[in-house]
């Protein structure tokens, strides 16, 4: 096989120590009866271990060079390979035409650190129906995945992640062991949904609000509502009634805050 180079736009590093990838199914804990969701496949250094763990994997790689290499690599049966832009991709449609009697849903990758956020984003939002999400990110991205309220990490992210998962931090992974080596340190974090204690009225209104109030992290949560369109005074009748001061800001807000937060501009 050629040598495969990797490609800048695609935010391309090739992950290739196989202890790493011992360790990532292990986390993963799939069987015969999992669905395998792979995100960006890369020389199928990880796949060609998920087919002989799996039930079926269902790969989506968005680089035409590579699909030659993996359909050549990888023959199993139970392989799907998809030359698609995840994000242009309907992850519960794939699912509910894939998964059968399949009795899970595991989804995993190496994603690129310019394209990780909306990655996550978009598969938490839109309610994908994964037992669990194991993804190699950068180091300060599982960082700020973890983060709490009032500390520097904590952002929109982070938010969602208190509301949609159980976050676990798995194991760091050295710069060396990706092909070609990549300026900073990467981290195996694994996500398990579950069901958060209280639930907006409008889901994808308090999305779009746990956005909009960490646009610019420097304002205060009041000039952030206000770039976001929320009348000044509507602004501080609404933190009067949650109790809000009105020089808060968005980081020292938890989840269930945010919450009661979208909940009263739906009322507007």
């Amino acid at each position: 096989m050629k040598e495969v180079r990797a490609k800048k736009k695609f935010g391309q590093n090739f992950l290739k120590d196989q202890n790493v990838i011992a360790n990532i199914i292990k986390e993963a804990e799939i069987t015969k009866n999992s669905l395998v969701i792979e995100i960006g496949p890369g020389t199928g250094a990880l796949t060609e271990h998920l087919v002989k763990e799996a039930g079926k994997v269902i790969a989506f790689e968005i680089d035409t060079d590579l699909i030659p290499i993996l359909e050549a690599k990888i023959k199993n049966d139970n392989f799907i390979l998809i030359n698609k832009d995840i994000l242009d991709v309907d992850i519960n449609e794939a699912i509910a035409l894939n998964i059968g009697t399949l009795e899970n849903v595991v989804i995993i990758g190496n994603l690129p650190y310019y394209i990780t956020t909306p990655i996550i984003l978009g598969l938490l939002e839109k309610n994908v129906k994964a037992s669990a999400y194991v993804f190699m990110v950068q180091r300060e991205v599982a960082d700020r995945l973890t983060a709490k309220p009032k500390t520097k990490d904590y952002n929109a992210l982070s938010v969602l992640m208190n509301y949609k998962t159980k976050t676990k931090k798995c194991f760091d992974v050295s710069p060396q062991c990706f092909n070609p080596v990549p300026g900073v340190w990467s981290a195996v974090i694994k996500l398990t949904p579950f069901v958060y204690e209280v639930f907006p009225q409008n889901e994808k209104l308090f999305y779009e609000v746990n956005r909009a109030i960490f646009k610019q992290r420097r304002k205060t949560l009041l000039n952030n509502l206000q770039a976001y369109g929320i009348d000044k005074d509507a602004a501080l009748n609404i933190f009067n009634k949650l109790g809000f001061k009105p020089s808060v800001r968005s980081e020292e807000l938890g989840v269930t805050d945010i919450i009661k937060l979208s909940d009263e501009i739906g009322e507007l």
